[in-house]
């Protein structure tokens, strides 16, 4: 049986991507996606909750990515990923989302009133309007 590990969110950035190089000189950008869910309690109340994802980019996608600002509206598809490191002495285990293809990380919309450039946004995709999304 062929397994697939696949992970896809439609939501806003927490915080500004950061972009990173390794020693080795390979670029690595990282940022939070949130998303929304929102439900009717037994009540009738609206109640609302943010699931906050991280997201890992290497290389190409990393560059692309870089300029991503919190409050941007993302779409982004990548391999859901484990791993751990040492804290002072403690074992840390990280779940992050991992786009590993430039067409994985889109910019939806901008958060500012002004359209993004070619020079101060350079994040994969043109900005596309929320009709043209087709879920």
């Amino acid at each position: 049986m062929k397994s697939i590990n696949r992970v896809t969110l439609l939501g806003n950035l927490g915080k500004d991507a950061e972009l990173k190089y390794t020693g080795k000189g390979t670029a690595v950008t990282s940022f939070s996606v949130a998303t929304n869910k929102k439900w009717k309690d037994d009540q009738g109340d609206w109640q609302e909750k943010t699931a906050w994802h991280n997201v890992v980019c290497w290389q190409k996608v990393a560059e692309a990515a870089a300029n991503l600002k919190k409050g941007d509206s993302v779409f982004v598809e990548g391999e859901l990923q484990t791993r751990n490191y040492e804290k002072n002495g403690q074992k840390v285990y990280v779940t992050e989302i991992v786009a590993s293809d430039v067409a994985a990380v889109q910019l939806l919309n901008a958060k500012s009133e002004s359209k993004p450039t070619s020079e101060t946004r350079t994040a994969s995709k043109p900005v596309i309007a929320d009709d043209d999304i087709p879920f």
